[in-house]
């Protein structure tokens, strides 16, 4: 259960650093095959000196076409549909291929997105083990206690998902269980500064949608009472922390009543 939070609330790592570290991995294996490399080449130029200088032409024009940027359209096709069938006529009719940064983002959060999936699962038995553990809820909290704004939004997403759940109650959930998993939530939350936590990150959208969370989707009055609670104490210790100072109020003069009975 703490290897699925732990996924969830670190950014994996970007496409070139992952390159980097598999490039580095594998200079060792490749410096060891350079040498059967070289005598393997010079035996396959001396091969290919003798066959092909007819193939090669032919390998060279298929290149050319495959570098060529417009893809030329049939013959048959004028006008319009060979416009579209070009390449700057799939790009502007939408149909272009999908670009590489959606593709590393997808690969990158592959695993945070699986974990967040099985945490968020309503599978009773997980938000059992999550509520009462309490180091498990720390590691949890962490992300919105120690990340600085502003967030990852899609990690942030994930972190509002499985906090949200362990509040929710669930269709074939009994009363009891419902209460006592946020009852444990509620008491852990006592302990740290919630509304502050919450202030700090509420420019992220995901917060956000967990402060409505919070606000709508607990039921019953005891254990809205709780988060009200814990909401209270969490704004005493951010008032301490950062105590506003009002103004005096001036003090009114008194009438004279010598005055006010002759008017």
């Amino acid at each position: 259960m703490s290897e699925l939070i732990q996924l969830i609330i670190t950014e994996p790592p970007t496409h070139s650093t992952a390159a980097q570290e598999m490039t580095a991995t594998d200079d060792k294996a490749s410096g060891e095959k350079e040498e059967e490399d070289k005598e393997s080449a010079a035996a396959t130029e001396s091969a290919e000196v003798d066959d092909d200088s007819a193939p090669k032409d032919a390998a060279s024009e298929e290149e050319k076409k495959e570098d060529h940027d417009e893809e030329e359209p049939p013959a048959s096709m004028s006008g319009y549909d060979a416009f579209f069938a070009s390449s700057s006529g799939r790009r502007l009719s939408g149909d272009s291929a999908p670009s590489p940064l959606s593709d590393d983002v997808a690969t990158r959060f592959k695993y945070p997105h699986i974990a967040s999936e099985i945490l968020t699962c309503e599978v009773q038995q997980i938000n059992e083990k999550i509520s009462s553990d309490e180091a498990l809820l720390g590691q949890l909290y962490s992300f919105m206690e120690e990340g600085e704004p502003p967030l990852n939004p899609l990690l942030c997403s994930f972190f509002s998902k499985a906090f949200g759940v362990l509040i929710t109650r669930k269709t074939e959930q009994n009363w009891y269980s419902y209460q006592y998993n946020c009852v444990q939530v509620f008491e852990f939350l006592k302990k740290k500064e919630l509304v502050s936590d919450l202030l700090r990150h509420i420019g992220t959208s995901a917060i956000s949608d967990l402060i409505l969370r919070l606000i709508t989707c607990v039921d019953g009055t005891d254990i809205k009472q709780s988060l009200l609670d814990v909401s209270l104490l969490s704004f005493c210790s951010l008032n301490v922390r950062y105590p506003v100072n009002f103004p005096p109020v001036a003090e009114r003069e008194a009438p004279d009543p010598v005055n006010h009975r002759a008017s």
